[in-house]
């Protein structure tokens, strides 16, 4: 308790000076917040916008149907399926999609393209989000036509704009030759992004042209959180038919996943970097408050203090000030912090990753983000700390005395 007494009216005594360390090690602990904040938030943006458009965070389909998709492979009676699989609190929303290759034509060109039919209620942010002309209309005219959002590149091929015919030919599951005349209502500025060459229908204009009725090739499940995909597709896959496969995002779209853990790999190899320039500027700061009172220290030695008790007093100094400089660094970064994950900052230009295109970066608040770097200088403190101590304790009491 003395020892702890010593220590605070120590640090109120040079007010300055444990004011100047303290704001040190604050700044400190901002940088590794910013970058933490920032470096998790980005990752998390690209997850949120893969997930919620393209891959869902889990997928339920025919066996095989992920290896090698094909028209054949579906999920029958999927509104049974679809029951079954959002029995789940941690379920969000359960869609249905279709795919199936098509060849477009226009006015006078022709194309490839990847049909995709989307339930038109639950996925209605899908598109509505992206497009740069148009409207997200898909359902039927009143001349029966029913209406495609499609991609602008697909759009430049088959050279169409909205209001366009776009005729498509494919194969229809009870063997047929699929084709119909539908309605451009939308365009999907798709320069970033991967599904410009992508014609977008309701679901139920689909599952007719492709005489597909009752039939689906994919549910699509959104959770509470992507942290849990892994967990749910485990227990649905007990619950679902054996002939239905379950698969977390991180299998669906496991090469944009490898990548992003690399690349978060790397963000974790720079963000090291920062602690340890941030440790140094910690150990700078308590060695030089501490060496500043070596003729101090010699003092106490040579009154018969013990080296332990004045190794003690400044271990007790360093955490006072640490956990002062986390205190008020916690404080004034959790506003910031918060503005960021909200509001973030607009990128110049959008950055496109794993087919999505990110155009702002946003931080993240979290007990990682914000409690890492409170460990960081903390303990940083307290190690740098015993450098000066250890050379106080293995001095005399006379050149203590004499040092400068």
């Amino acid at each position: 308790m003395l020892t702890l007494k010593l220590a605070a009216r120590n640090l109120f005594r040079n007010y300055r000076r444990t004011l100047l360390t303290v704001l040190s090690m604050t700044v400190g602990y901002w940088v590794l917040v910013a970058t933490l904040s920032l470096t998790e938030g980005s990752y998390q943006s690209a997850i949120d916008l893969f997930t919620t458009q393209q891959t869902g965070h889990a997928q339920v389909s025919a066996n095989g149907y992920l290896d090698r998709p094909g028209l054949h492979k579906t999920v029958d009676q999927y509104q049974q399926v679809i029951e079954k699989a959002s029995n789940d609190e941690r379920v969000q929303s359960v869609s249905a999609r279709i795919f199936a290759s098509v060849l477009s034509y226009g006015e006078s060109k022709s194309y490839p393209a990847q049909l995709v039919g989307i339930d038109t209620g639950i996925d209605k942010e899908l598109l509505s989000n992206r497009l740069s002309h148009g409207a997200n209309r898909l359902a039927p005219n009143q001349e029966d036509y029913y209406g495609v959002v499609i991609g602008h590149s697909l759009a430049q091929q088959v050279e169409l704009g909205v209001g366009g015919e776009l005729v498509l030919i494919s194969e229809g599951l009870d063997g047929s030759i699929a084709n119909d005349i539908f309605i451009v209502q939308g365009i999907i500025d798709s320069k970033y992004q991967s599904d410009g060459m992508r014609v977008y229908m309701s679901l139920e204009s689909a599952q007719q042209y492709l005489a597909l009725y009752e039939k689906v090739h994919q549910l699509v499940v959104r959770l509470n959180s992507p942290s849990v995909a892994r967990e749910y597709a485990s227990d649905m896959r007990a619950r679902l038919p054996s002939d239905l496969e379950v698969e977390p995002w991180q299998i669906v779209e496991e090469t944009f996943y490898k990548s992003m853990q690399a690349d978060k790999a790397g963000g974790h190899f720079a963000v090291a970097i920062v602690m340890i320039i941030v440790s140094v500027a910690v150990l700078n700061t308590i060695l030089m408050s501490v060496l500043e009172r070596t003729r101090e220290f010699g003092v106490l030695m040579a009154l018969g203090t013990p080296t332990r008790q004045i190794v003690g007093l400044i271990m007790i100094e360093s955490s006072l000030l640490a956990f002062a400089a986390v205190s008020i660094g916690f404080v004034t970064a959790l506003p910031a912090n918060i503005y960021l994950e909200n509001v973030g900052f607009a990128l110049s230009q959008p950055v496109e990753m794993g087919g999505v295109q990110i155009s702002a970066i946003t931080g993240q608040s979290s007990v990682y983000t914000l409690g890492l770097p409170a460990v960081v200088v903390v303990l940083a403190t307290l190690v740098v700390a015993l450098i000066p101590a250890y050379r106080i304790a293995k001095q005399s009491p006379l050149s203590a005395m004499e040092a400068v």
